[in-house]
């Protein structure tokens, strides 16, 4: 019972460790990124989403060098359909999302159309995902932010002040707290899944998909209160590039 017990405490304090690290990273970066009046769209999809996505890369990367590919997998597949299913369903909740014709033409299907290519390169690899897939994810991923880039550039950003100061040291702080919870929530979730008599794999695709996606349900929604819809929208559909070709093409 104990060691139930035990598994669960870690698992709920490294996933808040999670959390609390990656809105420190986001806050700090948006700040930065503000600054230099960058659009609000291209913040959510970079920053903001290498930010929230940040947990499942630690997660994806840590367990990989441990040899738990199906762990590493399952969590950034199960992270993306959390993203799509859960998070933009639960942000809507909160008020309408509004969708631009760009988004609409160009974002959204090529995030939908970005797992099938996920599911096709799996496919042909037999499941193996090894450095020749990995470099074709990261160029996918560089081209499609290089897309982004070129097309977001020119569009001004309304000078809207922050209350956030950059400070080096929060900075630090966060890729700590992010680091530690990762490791921590990785051995303690394949502890719980041992107890439980249940597959790594199985415990990737749903306790650690969930609670790594929760800084992605967080700052989407508080971007989306706080009338930040771009940055709310940018956040969902730039976390699934991250997850899918960015996290994997480095973790093989």
């Amino acid at each position: 019972m104990w060691a139930y017990i035990f598994s669960i405490a870690i698992l709920a304090a490294s996933i808040y460790a999670l959390v609390q690290g990656a809105e420190l990273f986001i806050n700090q970066s948006s700040a930065l990124a503000r600054k230099y009046h960058i659009p609000e769209f291209l913040i959510g999809i970079t920053i903001v989403a290498f930010g929230t996505s940040l947990p499942e890369f630690i997660i994806s990367f840590i367990a990989a060098s441990q040899g738990n590919v199906a762990v590493s997998t399952s969590n950034i597949i199960g992270s993306c359909i959390a993203n799509i299913g859960f998070i933009l369903a639960v942000t809507a909740l909160f008020g309408a999302i509004k969708i631009n014709k760009a988004n609409l033409k160009f974002d959204i299907p090529l995030s939908v159309f970005s797992v099938i290519i996920f599911l096709v390169i799996l496919y042909f690899t037999n499941g193996q995902i090894n450095w020749i897939a990995g470099i074709v994810l990261l160029v996918i991923f560089a081209a499609y932010f290089v897309l982004v880039y070129f097309r977001e550039k020119n569009k001004s950003m309304e000078s809207t002040p922050t209350h956030a100061k950059i400070h080096p040291f929060l900075i630090i702080l966060s890729i700590g707290l992010i680091a530690a919870g990762g490791k921590f929530a990785v051995d303690s979730a394949i502890d719980l899944a041992g107890l439980l008599h249940i597959s790594n794999g199985f415990a990737g695709f749903t306790i650690l998909a969930i609670g790594s996606s929760l800084p992605e349900l967080i700052v989407s929604v508080v971007a989306l209160k706080n009338g930040k819809n771009a940055l709310s929208l940018g956040n969902i559909i730039g976390s699934n590039f991250f997850n899918l070709f960015f996290i994997i093409g480095i973790s093989s």
